[in-house]
């Protein structure tokens, strides 16, 4: 843009030199002078327009990209699950859902920038059983073998990052803290933000739950020796 100026600031300053020239001789010298003040109007338009470019391109830099603060949809929001018998999966396994109690997310574009889950241990269900066979598991899955939901409140993820297509975070379950990282596809438009999971496991180990901690015969083929990697997939609305 400066180097444009001092161009046109030049050819001024030639036109000047050469209308005064000019004015001295007649005839059709004058037409010479018409010619060069036809060059310079152009010059100077193109440069205006060029300019007007330079500073359109610059407010698009300037551009931010909005930050949305959404509440979890806790009714469209939840997670799948898969356990199964350390000694014997492919015949002894369950399979279900739990919903989120509560939830928000903060999102920039399609990147998780923060955000806060609870978990609601006493929604969670199995797919593979009867209504019975699901209340027994809520049971126990609630008691201090487990999640310990009446004495440590229920299982908290907080998002600490996001990159490469993975959600960095915190997962607090029963008193105890570890990192996860979850693969996950973002979409952002104007109905909210949806976030899909693909396929993790979580090492259960890693909340020191009673039920790992004790002794155990692991060569017993019943569904009472879980095993403590688990399988999940998440799927979360936000609006």
């Amino acid at each position: 843009m400066g180097s444009k100026l001092i161009f046109i600031n030049m050819m001024m300053k030639l036109l000047s030199i050469h209308i005064f020239v000019l004015q001295i001789k007649k005839g059709n010298k004058m037409k010479k002078i018409l010619l060069s003040l036809t060059v310079l109007s152009t010059l100077m338009f193109v440069a205006c327009d060029d300019s007007k470019k330079d500073e359109e391109s610059g407010e698009k830099k300037e551009e931010k990209v909005e930050v949305k603060e959404l509440s979890v949809d806790t009714e469209a929001s939840y997670i799948e699950w898969k356990s199964w018998n350390k000694n014997a999966p492919e015949k002894h396994f369950h399979t279900g859902k739990v919903k989120l109690a509560s939830g928000s997310v903060s999102v920039k574009g399609d990147m998780i920038i923060g955000g806060i889950a609870k978990i609601d241990i006493m929604s969670i269900f199995a797919t593979d059983l009867d209504s019975a066979g699901a209340s027994n598991l809520v049971g126990h899955l609630s008691s201090a073998d487990f999640f310990a939901v009446d004495s440590l409140g229920a299982p908290t993820f907080t998002v600490m990052g996001h990159e490469n297509g993975m959600i960095q975070g915190e997962l607090r379950i029963a008193g105890n803290t570890a990192n996860v990282e979850v693969p996950a596809e973002v979409t952002n438009d104007e109905n909210g933000v949806t976030i899909t999971s693909g396929t993790f496991t979580l090492d259960m180990t890693k909340y020191n739950m009673p039920y790992w901690a004790q002794d155990k015969d692991m060569t017993q083929e019943h569904a009472t020796v879980l095993n403590p990697e688990v399988e999940y997939t998440i799927h979360i609305v936000a609006k």
